[in-house]
């Protein structure tokens, strides 16, 4: 095997490994950003992350132009008037709650677009306070931030980068390189279930990510976190319930 191709399959585990523990986590990993054209690859990818997701998991794709009134909801028309007063339609984003949304195109986001989506990730809430409706709506979400041909000009915004912890991809792939699919979505549960288990690593642990992320021109401390989330997670699928080296190593590669 050529150098080329054992660097392109190493590039398929990471993004494997990046897929199942997003799944894991999808909230608390705020997601993966996909780089690469539409293709049999990222399908397969996509694919994998859906299968390993819990079970009922909504996985959600919002278009670049979804309106205020999908995207976070607004007035239920047909229930406002079923009951003779007003009542709150859930938006893409309440719908997605325990899930991850799917944003095509990602590169073409303007950051007043992403707007509502960040606040909703950093809360866990879609705030809706307009046209007389006040209501808050759980929504707990990854992303899945689909790049496909991004320019020096055109790039996702910033807002949206730093609050993903994953960044693959999958443009030089190709059928050949992705015979490995390692995790499955029994092993992903388990993990699951033994995350919330896996305690907060040591004061080392941290100290060694935050000495990476400046070693490697990450100013983002969004980026430790995640990357302590990463670690967690990956402990986690590994049957542990406390964050080795190799966790902390896994963590830096994939977020930092």
């Amino acid at each position: 095997m050529t150098a080329s191709a054992e660097r392109r399959q190493q590039d398929w585990r990471d993004a494997m490994l990046a897929a199942a523990l997003f799944a894991m986590a999808p909230a608390k990993l705020g997601g993966v950003m996909v780089r690469g054209p539409a293709g049999p690859v990222r399908d397969r990818w996509l694919a994998h992350v859906r299968s390993m997701m819990a079970p009922g998991a909504p996985l959600q794709r919002v278009p670049i132009n979804v309106s205020a009134d999908r995207l976070q909801g607004g007035l239920d028309v047909a229930a406002t008037l079923a009951a003779g007063q007003r009542r709150v339609e859930r938006g893409v984003l309440a719908q997605a709650d325990g899930g991850a949304i799917v944003l095509p195109m990602a590169e073409r986001w303007s950051a007043s677009a992403f707007g509502p989506i960040a606040a909703a990730m950093d809360v866990g809430a879609v705030r809706l306070e307009r046209d007389g409706l006040q209501a808050v709506q759980p929504a707990c979400f990854g992303v899945i931030a689909l790049v496909e041909d991004a320019t020096d000009d055109e790039q996702p915004p910033a807002a949206l980068t730093d609050r993903l912890a994953f960044v693959i991809d999958v443009s030089a792939l190709s059928h050949r390189d992705c015979s490995e699919v390692p995790d499955t979505a029994c092993e992903i549960a388990e993990g699951r279930g033994r995350y919330g288990l896996v305690a907060v690593p040591d004061a080392d642990i941290i100290q060694a990510l935050c000495t990476a992320a400046l070693a490697l021109g990450v100013a983002s401390l969004r980026a430790v976190m995640l990357a302590v989330e990463a670690a967690r997670a990956h402990a986690a699928m590994a049957g542990r319930t406390s964050i080795t080296k190799e966790d902390a190593q896994a963590a830096a590669r994939l977020v930092l």
